[in-house]
């Protein structure tokens, strides 16, 4: 069983355990051969079998894990219609997201800068965890300064999948250095306010992810 820290009970104990098992999925440490049962978990965890339940099957109606009756819970396979799927919604948020951040004159593009000094760290150290939340930062960053809330909460349930996704596209050479260098076309198209080449350089970016992910993906037809 993996070796984790007891909980503090200064929230939900469901909360808790589900914010420590989804730290877990974005990391990596669990895996879709990976059995989740929530007695062993609840036993790492330090709490009853009752919460640590209750948020597997959480994550399990969010579509992260499977459940297997008795035998616990596994990490969700996603099929190559998912992925697809995933990444469609990701690209109309995202083009649309800087298309329209593209004709502000007040956007800070110092967050996005420091996430790229972040990921450009971690593919020095071929840290693919760091970089996927550096990443994430850059990614997020841009939906949330537009300032609509919906369209937010809906990209960070799509970088969910991502992150466990993610590892995959990474794992091409060169893949890391390839995410910076197109990072730093839409920030430079968001710098001279020019929508259209910030909205082709984020459809490029996702096109190249799109292309990594399904070549690597292990999920199912």
């Amino acid at each position: 069983m993996i070796n984790i820290r007891p909980l503090k009970r200064a929230q939900s104990l469901k909360d808790m355990a589900y914010s420590q098992v989804k730290a877990l999925l974005r990391s990596g440490k669990m895996d879709a051969e990976t059995i989740i049962s929530a007695n062993q978990l609840a036993d790492s965890l330090g709490v009853s079998r009752t919460p640590v339940r209750e948020a597997l099957l959480q994550l399990s109606s969010e579509g992260f894990l499977t459940a297997l009756g008795s035998k616990g819970f596994q990490v969700r396979r996603f099929t190559r219609k998912e992925i697809e799927d995933t990444l469609e919604a990701r690209e109309a948020i995202e083009r649309w997201v800087v298309e329209h951040l593209a004709q502000r004159n007040d956007l800070d593009t110092a967050p996005l800068a420091e996430a790229m000094v972040r990921m450009e760290r971690a593919a020095g150290s071929n840290d693919p965890n760091a970089f996927i939340e550096a990443d994430a930062a850059f990614h997020l960053y841009l939906v949330r300064t537009l300032g609509n809330g919906l369209l937010a909460s809906l990209m960070e349930n799509i970088r969910d999948r991502i992150a466990l996704l993610g590892r995959q596209a990474l794992s091409v050479q060169g893949r890391m250095n390839e995410v910076l260098e197109e990072h730093r076309r839409i920030v430079e198209a968001l710098r001279q306010r020019n929508g259209d080449a910030a909205a082709l350089g984020m459809h490029a970016h996702l096109e190249a992810t799109r292309r990594n992910l399904l070549s690597n993906q292990g999920g199912v037809d």
